[in-house]
């Protein structure tokens, strides 16, 4: 496989070498092999060498950059010289990061006046994660990380197609594809349906990682009809979603111990083998519609709806076995076995409408309202079943339904007073409902009517060319908080300042800050308080440079209470945090073809993070960052450009999730 991507990558530097090489002259030549489109664009091929050392996974986690062969950017336009062309007036093709880098995207789009619009869109992303959790710390203890880790990829897919039926009407195509495959590492918990509470020390005592491969596809399609007539357009669309999720897991090894490697009890309950199958099936069809348009002149009205009803199975296997003991102590492990299985229904039908109004009182004032009310109804009908010890069986039938609606009201004013200020006062007022049931019988532990307030104040004042000041000030004040870590009042601020007394100098400043408190908790706070400027300068055309700063601190500190396991039940969750980022540049120009560029990045996070009673789960970190570039234009062959970063990567805590790299990226680039 390695030797075809290389020979495939080589065929395609040659292919572009040759097109890009070509003389100038020629290129209205190449337009007319096209029959009657003018075709122009540019490509850039690129080679990256990767020396790095440390830890690999980190290193993918934060930059993910390959080395080989790649397609940077690729574009490809064309318009039809006489407009008479029986396909398109028009068309692009672009394709960016293909090869080395982990965002690869593409689109193409063709246009036909009065006919139809096609637009296709891909993109391709690389997600990974992966830190040596287990490693020892400071003191001999080791970090209770959550211990995820992850190489997944995602493809997704869009097609949009429109065709004009008359000048007024238009028939609409949409499908949507989404794609993702991969491993997850994850700790679980090892539980079962009708377990006896002492069971309660071993499941929240010993979590243990395994191992979930993971493949989930979502296929949505949707066609209908669009009418624009004067102000007013109007949409209406009909379709089907159908979504599907598979997951294959087991432990890693055998046997294997509990995560908490640091908790004497833990080692000697070794877990010899587990492993579960998930799958779940939803599917829904779909209508979508929308409206806007023109009551009176000064008085504009929009809205929407939208209902799907998602149906499907879910299904649940799962066995585990080692040893295990019910006592906080962990003495007398004796041997276990559980099987368990699970299949459910699962119903959700959902509802979204939306109301607007956009009323021009006066020239110089605007009254916006907007209503949105949600409602989504989630129901499983589930037979569960267990066998622990191959002696004790245990079978039942859930019933569970949420019920979920929410309301939302925006009401704003856009108040111009002079053409320098903008003033936006408002509010938001939301309310939700929220219902969980039981075998039919409604839990009110976990049933909530939420009322939220949140007024809203915005300002813009733009006095001169030089100065531009934009705020705003909200404060969140919610009645009910559903869960502990939800506040009663969220406090934030945020300005932003642009000055630019000269045309080559521009200075910029943001500072924002944010208060949560819970009423009534006392010991709860989140506390957040940030400051970053910057400042351009340009001495000349040729020779400009920029330096910024930015600062930001974090204090959290919340109570958790864990519903059973080995006392303390109650514990604090904290994170004390600052992070500082420093960062320069220069670009210069010493020629007319040359250009020189140096960019840096230093990253200090101090502080810990973590619940009172383990080790910290995170702390001081660094992360210098370094580019230098060089390019240069050779007339007629385009630009061949050298890139080189230096990057670090430094953990206090845990020192074999440091890493090290010099990375070299050579491009070519030409416009043809």
């Amino acid at each position: 496989m390695l030797a075809r991507a290389r020979v495939i990558g080589l065929l395609l530097s040659a292919l572009f070498w040759c097109v890009a090489t070509a003389p100038a002259q020629q290129a209205p030549e190449i337009g007319t092999g096209w029959s009657d489109f003018a075709v122009q664009g540019d490509f850039g091929s690129s080679v990256r060498f990767l020396d790095t050392h440390g830890n690999g996974e980190v290193f993918r986690s934060l930059l993910d950059l390959r080395k080989g062969l790649g397609l940077s950017d690729f574009d490809l336009f064309g318009r039809s010289r006489t407009g008479n062309n029986p396909w398109a007036d028009q068309f692009s093709f672009t394709l960016s990061g293909i090869g080395n880098d982990p965002f690869p995207t593409g689109q193409l789009t063709v246009h036909k006046t009065g006919v139809y619009d096609l637009r296709v869109n891909f993109r391709q992303s690389y997600f990974t994660w992966g830190e040596d959790d287990m490693a020892a710390i400071a003191g001999g203890f080791h970090g209770l990380t959550p211990n995820h880790a992850y190489s997944t990829v995602r493809k997704v897919g869009h097609v949009d197609l429109a065709v004009h039926l008359t000048r007024r009407l238009r028939l609409r195509f949409l499908y949507d594809s989404s794609l993702r495959s991969g491993w997850d590492e994850t700790t679980r918990s090892l539980d079962f349906y009708g377990a006896p509470g002492s069971w309660g020390f071993y499941a929240r005592g010993n979590p243990f990682l395994m191992s979930a491969p993971i493949d989930e596809s979502d296929q949505r399609i949707r066609a209908g009809i669009e009418d624009s007539y004067h102000s007013w357009n109007v949409r209406v669309m009909l379709g089907f979603d159908r979504y599907e999720e598979a997951i294959n897991g087991m432990n890693l090894q055998s046997p294997e111990l509990s995560i908490n490697v640091d908790d004497p009890t833990t080692r000697n309950q070794p877990l010899s083998h587990a492993s579960w199958v998930e799958a779940i099936q939803r599917s829904s069809p779909l209508l979508e519609t929308s409206y806007s348009g023109d009551l009176f002149p000064e008085l504009r009205w929009h809205g929407s709806y939208m209902a799907y009803h998602y149906t499907g199975p879910a299904a649940l296997d799962m066995e585990f076995n080692g040893l295990a003991s019910v006592l906080p102590s962990g003495a007398n492990p004796r041997p276990y076995s559980v099987a368990l299985s699970s299949r459910a229904h699962l119903s959700s039908p959902e509802q979204i409408a939306t109301q607007g109004l956009d009323w021009q009182l006066l020239p110089w004032a605007a009254f916006l309202a907007d209503y949105r009310y949600s409602r989504i109804d989630t129901t499983a009908v589930a037979a569960e079943t267990s066998l622990f010890d191959t002696t004790t069986p245990y079978s039942d039938t859930q019933t569970n339904e949420w019920r979920m609606g929410q309301q939302q009201l925006d009401l704003s004013l856009l108040l111009n007073p002079w053409p320098s200020v903008q003033i936006r006062p408002g509010v938001r007022l939301m309310k939700d409902d929220i219902e969980f049931l039981s075998q039919g019988v409604a839990d009110p532990t976990l049933t909530h009517r939420i009322k939220t307030a949140w007024p809203i104040l915005g300002l813009d004042y733009h006095p001169a060319s030089w100065l531009a000041i934009h705020g705003v000030v909200q404060t969140m004040t919610v009645g009910t908080p559903y869960t502990a870590l939800n506040p009663h009042t969220d406090e934030s601020t945020y300005w932003t300042v642009r000055v630019s007394p000269l045309d080559s100098l521009m200075f910029s400043d943001t500072i924002n800050a944010r208060n949560a408190t819970l009423l009534e908790n006392v010991d709860f706070h989140d506390r957040a308080r940030g400051n970053a400027a910057q400042l351009t300068y340009e001495f000349s055309r040729r020779f400009s440079l920029f330096g910024g700063f930015s600062y930001r601190q974090n204090d959290l500190h919340a109570n958790v209470v864990f519903i059973r396991g080995t006392p303390p039940l109650n514990q604090t969750a904290f994170d004390r945090t600052i992070n500082r980022v420093l960062m320069a540049g220069i670009h210069a120009e010493p020629t007319k073809h040359l250009d020189l560029e140096f960019s840096g990045n230093y990253v200090r996070l101090t502080g810990l993070g973590g619940v009172t009673g383990e080790v910290p789960a995170y702390g001081p970190e660094r992360y210098p960052y370094a580019t230098g570039r060089v390019r240069y234009t050779v007339p007629g062959y385009g630009s061949f450009t050298v890139d080189l970063q230096r990057v670090y990567y430094i953990e206090e805590l845990i020192p074999l999730n440091n890493f090290g790299a010099n990375i070299l990226t050579i491009e070519w680039s030409r416009a043809f």
